[in-house]
């Protein structure tokens, strides 16, 4: 996605001064600004933002020619689970992004002898590595960004910028840069500002350093996926580069700017607390994804071997069913031996693996037990074998597995005889 820039490729590298956060994190956490904890969680943050309330933050510096001292970006991220009934695993990653800025720095004012735009570009393939919060070097390489930059810088030097509103210069910065990026202004009239002291009154965090700094919503959208490990991870360790430009239309005003000036921010929620930080040894980072991927994880293309087991598995049983029913005696068909090893393959498998895979194992005993009730005769002894392994596998009743990967349920993977009602009754409706 960012290649596209690299023809307009010049030696710049850009020179920054990289704040250092604790852990050693070029990227800033709760446990830099003091986020409270959610109630006795004694790891999970609850940052709240006037009606906002997130759980993890990213704060980075942006050295510029216009302050003497640094502005800041930072990204808010609250994540939310069940928001589709149909959909149980989808999941959003709500990702807001706040600009920090000196009191003295007041960017709405009509005067300023400058304009300043500030370009998302996020839903990009690019990843922070996981568990780590690095810069930007680190992620698309110096080379892209001095693209970016000189792009950006060529850009908004461009005579037409003079006499433009900043919102058109902005859009012309959006549209230069060849993509449909969000490109709010963050100087003139339709700056962000401050929430007022009222609308603040709910606030119990304040997520830029130094504390002193304004902060005001800028941005925001909804990253969106699944519950999934995959999705999750990407989610949580996706780049979100915002490029931040001022320019002076009029050089001649005083205090205009040289040249363009241009940063690039690299983003993403960090999630750890000070209490975690007390937990940690060396450089071991806590902004860990793994709490918060659903441990029932569906490899897809496992998931798709697995649906053609199953329908290649239906039909060796309907086969078999069909070949004992034409038979002179259907009730000696193995069919119900095969019902009594499937029970006994789960029950040695349950502990080890996810319930999903349990799930599917389910709905297949419990189509080979109706199946091979449906060609024995009712009045045979065959019958009561059935009955029997149904009530055997019941009477196992808990069965011990690891929380994560029995959720539903609560593990009573037998004695709650899940899906078998269901199943029996959708073959019986099916056979009418």
């Amino acid at each position: 996605m960012l290649s596209i820039f690299l023809f307009s490729l010049l030696s710049i590298v850009p020179s920054s001064t990289l704040a250092q956060y604790v852990n050693g994190n070029a990227i800033g956490s709760c446990a830099d600004v003091d986020c409270p904890l959610t109630g006795d969680d004694t790891t999970r943050a609850e940052c709240r933002i006037t009606d906002n309330v997130y759980g993890g933050i990213g704060l980075v510096s942006i050295p510029t020619t216009i302050s003497q001292n640094d502005l800041t970006w930072t990204i808010a991220t609250h994540i939310y689970d069940n928001i589709d009934q149909n959909d149980p695993v989808k999941r959003n990653i709500e990702k807001d992004f706040y600009l920090g800025t000196p009191p003295s720095l007041e960017l709405a004012a009509d005067s300023l002898p400058y304009k300043g735009c500030a370009v998302f570009l996020y839903n990009n393939s690019a990843e922070f590595p996981q568990n780590e919060a690095g810069t930007c070097s680190d992620v698309i390489g110096d080379e892209c960004i001095g693209a970016l930059l000189t792009q950006a810088k060529t850009i908004m030097a461009q005579p037409q910028n003079k006499s433009a509103s900043v919102e058109q210069a902005c859009q012309r910065l959006q549209m230069g840069l060849q993509n449909t990026f969000a490109d709010p202004s963050i100087t003139g009239d339709e700056a962000p500002t401050p929430p007022s002291q009222s609308h603040n009154e709910s606030s119990n965090c304040h997520p830029t350093l130094p504390k002193t700094n304004e902060l005001a919503l800028v941005y925001g959208f909804n990253d969106t996926g699944t519950a999934y490990s995959n999705s999750t991870t990407h989610m949580f360790n996706a780049v979100n580069l915002i490029l931040t430009v001022f320019f002076s239309p009029n050089s001649e005003a005083q205090g205009a700017l040289e040249s363009p000036d241009a940063h690039l921010s690299c983003l993403k929620g960090v999630y750890l607390t000070n209490a975690q930080l007390e937990n940690l040894s060396g450089n071991e980072n806590a902004a860990s994804v793994s709490e918060y991927i659903n441990d029932e994880e569906i490899d897809d293309r496992e998931l798709k071997r697995r649906h053609s087991f199953d329908g290649r598995y239906r039909l060796r049983v309907d086969s078999a069913a069909l070949s004992a029913a034409l038979g002179a005696h259907p009730e000696d068909n193995d069919l119900w031996v095969t019902a009594r090893s499937g029970i006994r393959n789960i029950l040695d498998r349950f502990p080890l693996q996810p319930l999903w895979k349990i799930e599917a194992s389910l709905h297949i005993l419990w189509y080979t037990f109706a199946r091979a009730a449906s060609i024995i005769p009712a009045d045979h002894p065959a019958q009561d074998r059935l009955a029997a392994e149904v009530i055997l596998a019941r009477e196992l009743g808990s069965l011990g597995s690891d929380e994560r990967t029995a959720v539903t349920e609560d593990g009573r993977i037998w004695s709650d005889l899940p899906y078998l009602v269901r199943d029996l009754d959708a073959f019986w409706q099916s056979n009418q």
